[in-house]
């Protein structure tokens, strides 16, 4: 019979399991990207108010089968009558840290998709944006680039 000394022996040794997935603060981390995004497209949108358009924040309720039920918001932008919604739609998803899709509304087809990227989840990442017509093609979220999304986005009739 083995001794149980050799098999500590032989755990001590090794580096240390990193702890356990801890939904809470995997939900924290998402809700705080989240905001994070919404701030700057608040930002880099403030004038439209003055053009006739707005930015409100809307309630929603999520279920993600690793956090659970969870409130988050969205975001409806609203420029010459047509209203665009940043929809969030998890933390975990395929090749990427989190998604918000943005679409308009009543016609989803005009969307894209904005991803959320970072090595290390205690660190700030970034946000790209995905267009559907071209999933290869990615580009950093920036305030030209939104520019350049929404007006692509607006141009379709």
């Amino acid at each position: 019979m083995a001794s149980l000394n050799g098999l500590r022996a032989m755990l001590e040794g090794r580096p240390r399991e990193p702890d356990a997935f801890d939904p809470a603060t995997a939900l924290a981390r998402w809700k705080r990207w989240v905001e994070a995004l919404y701030g700057d497209i608040e930002q880099w949108l403030s004038w439209l108010p003055e053009k006739g358009g707005s930015i409100e924040r809307v309630p929603l309720t999520r279920d993600e089968e690793s956090l659970g039920a969870y409130d988050i918001e969205g975001l409806l932008v609203t420029i010459d009558g047509r209203e665009f919604f940043f929809d969030p739609r998890g933390k975990h998803v395929i090749g990427a840290n989190g998604r918000v899709d943005l679409y308009e509304i009543g016609r989803v087809e005009n969307s894209a998709t904005l991803l959320y990227f970072t090595n290390n989840e205690d660190q700030p990442g970034t946000w790209a944006i995905q267009l559907r017509t071209d999933p290869r093609h990615r580009a950093p979220l920036s305030e030209e680039t939104l520019d350049q999304l929404l007006g692509r986005m607006m141009s379709v009739q």
